[in-house]
């Protein structure tokens, strides 16, 4: 028989012979008592070139001394180094599972010991079972292991038993003499080491949840839309910023959860139905969206979305991400990317569970999948498992709990998702709470949780943030109009819009317990993105000068957490992908363990004008004007202003009469900016930082006292862009008191001496009245 052929028979007989035994998730830890105890011992002997050697040294109590070497970094591993030791009639390997079968029987240099050569500088995460599939070993191992691992167990730890089996460079499968009745004794406790996979001295600390985390939480079948607090706007409207899951119009409409995450509606037909529009799920509930809704007096923030271009009829919405709220009518001319990415199909949250369906074989590169991919046992999102919650909750105006006046107190809801992720019997929960702040800022926190039995022994949690800008369900611009820029202080990243958006919307990406082990600002994909072998998402293969739309370089790189290029300026030197890539640290999963990430966004309205104040008016009015002091040489005003929307601004004042009243306040504003005098000498200039963080600009108006006349008088000041928008009038009354004629008066003195001078002054001796007083008069 070929021996190509023969070789996967061997290695199927193999798996069939210690691969399918009965599986057990772990329960608690400590070591059973068992006659089969095995003794393991692991030291780090020798580093160089780049490679590390270690010395394995174990004790078998049984007679199928067989240990399986399971590693998603099977590529990092020496097998020719094995083969060399072992010979090839006693290593098995198992390239779709990742694992060398080693048969220590039959090892014949074995002196209770061999040793394993790992290649690269990265730790490798390793696990090594024996033939019960008791875990003898679950860890890493590197060159900082200066003192030995050693450990006696007899634990169960479930690991999926290998489909195929391919012998290394066409060697025979391994002889092995496993009994299969052997395999069905167990016990019923385990001990493992859970030493965790810390890549660098920052790890990514384990979050300690509410055990019932659903205590006060309610499931809904429909959808909710959250608000926050709202803000009066200067043109009569008011501003509500709210958070869903999915698509604002679905949220909206209270779609339910079931609706959303089935296929896309077909579209009507003169006989049948015609295909759907678009790609992916109707409505993706992985995405935790925010957005700003502005309504006018005698309208409702939750009003359906309405398909209509007239404006005043509208509220207007203002969305962050493609495809959120998009609205179109049927027809064949409609958009196909506005269809295909309809229902937030940019923004979602995935894990590298594809991976292990689909291998890389680059452990430091697996394969990201989008939550609408689904094939036979592998669910991106398990449709039949999505649940929605939602748990009262209150916001505070002024920031402070305790004060509970019903003006302060603002009702709302705090939500959550809860879905799953399925390959075959690894199953992953992912549940995404988001609430707002007395800010309106938008926490999120998503955790990952292994809920099945098996062990994940590379696992990370994804989130991909799409941020493009749509105003009342429309898309403007592409995704060159706003380039994300960088926060400073390694806080994270904005993207703004002067336009109809004159908004912006931020990204807390540092600072939670649990903030993202990696983020970068570039990097997006879609719900229905199926990683394949010619693509890279998100990993970038050719560095970021040349690849500029991956996130980043592998799951050891930290993309811009890192990087600050200061604030207010871009993370690369040209336009990237509109989107924010974010991602947990590389760590084992055990059954019923889980990591958190979470992240924060606030949409921010910039001022539609200059603010203007003046900050020495307290309790000025008319009928209780500033009085200026006798002989006073001027008046002096001192006021602010703060514009976060451009970066100059002028400060212009005119002196009238206090009783001048003016019919239209707007064209008294172009008068004063046509013909006022600056106090600010033109335009002042402020930089990107003081626009951004809205800082307050001084000024003083010293009006020159011969300006001002007698009497009552007004000076009335306006603030104003380069586009002419300008502030509110304010105004500062002055009253100036009659002054009296002042005239030059002439001294002349008569007695004792009508004149003297310094060098003849008057000497009293010579008359004999003044010796005693001196008495001068004139």
């Amino acid at each position: 028989m070929n021996k190509k052929i023969l070789i996967p028979i061997m290695m199927a007989f193999v798996l069939v012979t210690i691969g399918f035994f009965k599986l057990h998730p772990p329960q608690s830890t400590g070591a059973a008592e068992s006659a089969d105890k095995t003794v393991l011992k692991i030291q780090l002997k020798q580093t160089q070139n780049n490679t590390q050697t270690y010395q394995i040294e174990y004790d078998y109590k049984n007679n199928n001394p067989v240990i399986v070497l399971s590693s998603h970094q099977f590529k990092n591993i020496d097998i020719p180094f094995l083969v060399d030791q072992f010979d090839k009639e006693n290593v098995g390997i198992n390239e779709q599972n990742q694992q060398i079968f080693l048969n220590l029987k039959k090892f014949k240099q074995s002196n209770g010991s061999f040793q394993l050569r790992k290649l690269g500088e990265d730790p490798l995460l390793l696990n090594i079972r024996n033939a019960k599939n008791e875990l003898l070993y679950q860890s890493k191992i590197d060159s900082d292991m200066k003192e030995p691992f050693q450990e006696a167990t007899t634990s169960h730890a479930e690991i999926q038993p290998a489909e195929t089996n391919v012998a290394y460079n066409n060697l025979e499968a391994p002889s092995t003499e496993v009994d299969n009745n052997q395999l069905d004794e167990d016990t019923t406790e385990e001990s493992t080491n859970t030493d965790k996979n810390i890549i660098d001295d920052s790890a990514q600390p384990e979050i300690t949840r509410d055990p019932d985390w659903d205590r006060g939480w309610s499931e809904r079948a429909e959808l909710l839309v959250a608000r926050g607090i709202e803000k009066k706007l200067p043109t009569g409207r008011t501003s509500m910023p709210v958070q869903y899951f999915g698509a604002l119009n679905y949220a909206l409409t209270n779609t339910g959860v079931y609706d959303s995450v089935r296929g896309r509606p077909l579209r009507p037909g003169l006989i049948l139905p015609g295909p759907s529009r678009g790609t992916g799920r109707k409505n993706n509930l992985t995405a935790a969206n925010s957005a700003i809704i502005t309504y006018r007096p005698g309208h409702h923030w939750n009003e359906a979305q309405v398909d209509d271009d007239d404006d005043y009829r509208l509220n207007y919405y203002l969305n962050y991400t493609f495809g959120d709220g998009l609205l179109y009518s049927d027809g064949w001319f409609n958009d196909a990317e506005d269809k295909a990415y309809r229902g937030s199909q940019r923004n979602f949250i995935t894990t590298n569970l594809f991976d292990y369906y689909l291998p890389t074989g680059d452990i430091s590169k697996p394969r990201i999948y989008g939550p609408d991919f689904e094939e036979k046992d592998v669910w991106g999102i398990d449709e039949h498992n999505v649940h929605y919650y939602i748990k009262n909750d209150k916001l505070y105006r002024d920031g402070n709990p305790n004060n509970t006046s019903s003006k302060n107190v603002v009702e709302t809801i705090k939500q959550r998702l809860v879905f799953r992720q399925v390959m075959k019997n690894t199953i992953v929960q992912v549940t995404i709470t988001m609430r707002f702040d007395n800010n309106n800022t938008s926490i999120i926190t998503t955790e990952f949780k292994n809920i099945g039995t098996t062990y994940i022994d590379n696992f990370q949690g994804y989130t991909f943030r799409d941020i493009t800008f749509l105003y009342n369900h429309k898309r403007k611009g592409s995704k060159q109009d706003n380039i994300i820029r960088s926060l400073g202080n390694h806080v994270g990243a904005y993207a703004s819009r002067n336009d109809k958006f004159n908004s912006r919307i931020e990204f807390k990406l540092n600072g939670y317990p649990d903030s993202p082990y990696a983020w970068s600002a570039r990097g997006t994909r879609s719900t229905f993105y199926q990683a394949y072998d010619g693509d890279h998402f998100p990993w970038n293969f050719k560095g970021l000068n040349n690849q500029y739309d991956d996130a980043f370089t592998d799951i050891y790189d930290r993309g811009d957490r890192d990087r600050e290029p200061s604030f207010g300026k871009p993370f690369m030197d040209f336009a990237t992908d509109s989107g924010i890539s974010m991602h947990t640290k590389n760590q084992p999963l055990l059954p019923n363990q889980q990591v958190a990430m979470t992240y924060s966004t606030n949409i921010i309205q910039k001022d539609e004008v200059p603010l203007l104040d003046l900050t020495n008016a307290e309790e000025n009015s008319k009928e209780n004007p500033k009085v200026i002091p006798y002989l006073s040489n001027n008046a002096e005003i001192t006021g602010t202003w703060l514009y976060d929307r451009m970066h100059d601004v002028n400060v212009k004042y005119v002196i009238e009469d206090a009783d001048i009243k003016h019919k239209d306040e707007n064209e008294f504003a172009k008068h004063i900016m046509q013909n006022g005098v600056s106090v600010t000498k033109g335009f002042q200039n402020q930089s990107l930082a003081d626009m951004h963080n809205r800082v307050k600009h001084p000024w003083t108006a010293k009006i020159p006292f011969n300006e001002l006349g007698t009497g009552l008088r007004k000076v009335t000041f306006v603030a104003y862009d380069k586009e002419n928008k300008c502030s509110k009038l304010k105004t500062y009354y002055i009253l100036i008191p009659e002054q009296t004629e002042v005239k030059n008066f002439e001294i002349q003195v008569m007695t004792p001496e009508s004149s003297t001078e310094p060098g003849f002054p008057y000497d009293p001796r010579k008359n004999q009245q003044h010796v005693d007083k001196l008495t001068i008069t004139g």
